[in-house]
């Protein structure tokens, strides 16, 4: 059965890929529509417990539509994108020969990542092309927004369907697939990763929605706080800290900058009364106290003690986790420059984090190979080089988007730095999207021009564009 069900989501991931390539090829001003769309289904599915299915999408996408010609600007953030696609697939070429000395099995699924970050730096090939930026779809923004409303749909199902059959309104996705065989439920409800893996894909609808809502008229803007709303409904039934905690942000965010708007102060005074809902939910349905919601989203921050409530450092663990890739860079000059090789860190750090653990807890079970966040991750396998590199182009990415407006747009600017600080909560390492938000001419500076096009003069009168003189 899981074995079907890999089968069939991977089958499904890649002829969507070869049909949306195929249409982005015809209709070139498309492409990170189709690409975009396409991502926010299958970045968040965990069928059978892999999540490569973006990746698999991607190769069919590609595959479509082939890159072209590579065309560098003579700038830093395009040579720096450059540098870093090379320095990661040689990363993965030193993870193989890591887990080459473990077992030939092991090398052979390193090779994923190799592939995986030669189909990124393909996408950047593909994006630097003349066709590709003498064309812009204006209607990206609203679009998302309704794969957005398409997603929360099918997700919301598969959250009432499990808890139906579970009895219990805590349960994630990633919960599901390993208690299905305890409760008898399906493994077809095992879809979908946890909810800290989920989010990825809210810090592309949430941002859509907002310039939506700005930008577009009144029936769409409508739409787009509907959206909104049915996402934050969505996240309280799956109690995500996480994705609340991006929706309040980037919600609140957007209205401190756009407090003179009468649109947007309307939708806001039916918006806050669901937040409000949103911790009456937690407190009548799931018997949550108050001060653990509000200590709950500290410590998702990393700035709470959650030692006080949960005795199984349910987020302590990311601290030492972190912590353990500091040390473990420590003990040599060359591992601290360059790291050990991609998926290497969950070996080099599992002595630290046992005594870590110990420290903390008291007790703990060592394990050769341990889970990392995505921060623990980039540290051990690619070094300060690594780190120096993403940071590089999430500055990089900010002064791209603020050059574009010539003002600070805190919706858009909060895209990248949102997947950037969800390294630290999640490993988010194999998340296609996180390389697309920083990638020059990529997905953040696409939103960006989403919303720097209506914001000039381009309006939409009864669904249909037309441009504004001056």
């Amino acid at each position: 059965m899981i074995a079907l069900i890999i089968f069939s989501a991977s089958i499904s991931s890649l002829m969507a890929g070869l049909f949306f390539g195929s249409r982005a090829r015809h209709h070139p001003k498309f492409f990170w529509t189709y690409l975009l769309i396409g991502l926010l289904f299958t970045t968040p599915l965990y069928a059978g417990g892999y999540t490569w299915y973006d990746e698999i999408f991607l190769s069919g996408y590609l595959v479509a539509n082939i890159p072209g010609r590579l065309i560098i600007k003579r700038n830093l953030w395009h040579g720096l994108f450059l540098i870093f696609s090379i320095y990661m697939i040689v990363q993965t070429i030193r993870g193989i020969a890591f887990f080459s000395q473990i077992g030939p099995a092991e090398a052979v699924q390193k090779v994923r990542w190799t592939v995986m970050f030669a189909l990124i730096f393909l996408v950047f090939v593909k994006s630097t092309s003349a066709k590709i930026k003498s064309v812009f779809d204006k209607d990206l923004a609203y679009k998302l927004t309704i794969a957005g409303l398409v997603f929360n749909a099918i997700y919301l199902v598969f959250g009432l369907v499990s808890i139906y059959l579970t009895g219990s309104t805590s349960f994630t996705q990633f919960a599901m697939i390993t208690d299905e065989y305890r409760v008898g439920t399906s493994p077809l409800l095992a879809m979908f990763g946890s909810t800290g893996y989920v989010v990825c894909v809210y810090y592309i609808i949430i941002p859509a929605t907002l310039i939506t809502i700005k930008n577009y008229n009144r029936r769409r803007a409508n739409l787009a706080w509907f959206v909104l709303a049915f996402a934050l409904t969505v996240q309280m039934l799956y109690n995500s800290r996480s994705g609340m905690l991006a929706i309040v942000v980037f919600t609140s965010l957007f209205v401190l900058q756009n407090l003179q708007s009468r649109r947007v102060m309307k939708g806001l005074m039916v918006f806050i009364p669901l937040v409000g809902f949103a911790v009456l939910f937690q407190v009548f349905f799931n018997q949550i106290d108050p001060s653990i919601i509000f200590e709950d989203l500290l410590n998702t921050l990393g700035i709470g003690n959650p030692a006080r409530y949960n005795p199984d450092l349910q987020d302590i663990d990311r601290r030492i986790w972190n912590y353990s890739a500091i040390l473990a860079l420590s003990d040599n000059t060359f591992n601290l420059l360059f790291g050990w090789g991609t998926r290497t860190s969950g070996y080099i750090v599992a002595p630290y984090v046992y005594d870590l653990f110990l420290e903390a807890h008291g007790q703990a079970v060592f394990r050769e190979d341990v889970a990392t966040p995505g921060f623990a991750a980039l540290a051990v396998d690619t070094g300060l080089i690594g780190l120096l590199l993403i940071f590089s182009l999430l500055m990089s990415c900010l002064v791209g988007i603020y050059r574009l407006h010539r003002k600070v747009d805190f919706v858009v600017l909060l895209i990248p730095t949102a997947f950037v600080l969800q390294l630290f909560i999640m490993n988010i390492f194999d998340v296609i999207l996180l390389y697309l938000v920083l990638m020059p001419s990529g997905l953040a500076l696409a939103l960006a021009k989403s919303k720097f096009l209506h914001a000039s003069g381009w309006k939409l009168e009864r669904g249909r564009p037309r441009d504004v003189p001056g």
